[in-house]
């Protein structure tokens, strides 16, 4: 039988990112492009932040991962992963430069670089 690896956090981060999105007035003509854009930054920005958690399943089960994947979490880290986002927003949406460059100054350590990974 076959497994594959299926992420559980990034359908949780997604999740509750949407709905964070859905709850900010954007401007309706700019707000489609913008809102895509927040999500895939503040998707980055609250990941990198958090432990992942992987499970590994046979193929016709994970397409019910979303569903049960919020369960693999408890109430303090769903918080946390509420703070992150509110973080992450306030980082993207005050100072929209500040969140870029944050991203290329963790791009840039050392330490997370694959090549790293295995000594």
């Amino acid at each position: 039988m076959t497994q594959i690896i299926v992420n559980l956090t990034l359908p949780v981060v997604t999740a509750k990112i949407n709905r964070a999105l859905n709850a900010l007035a954007l401007p309706s003509e700019e707000g489609t492009a913008l809102a895509t854009e927040l999500q895939e930054k503040l998707v980055a920005y609250v990941i990198r932040r958090l432990p992942v958690v992987y499970v590994t399943m046979e193929p016709a089960a994970a397409s019910s991962v979303n569903s049960c994947a919020t369960k693999c979490y408890s109430a303090e880290q769903q918080a946390h992963i509420d703070q992150l986002i509110d973080q992450g927003l306030q980082a993207l949406l005050l100072d929209p430069v500040l969140g870029e460059m944050a991203t290329v100054v963790e791009a840039l350590d050392p330490s997370e670089t694959a090549s790293s990974w295995f000594g």
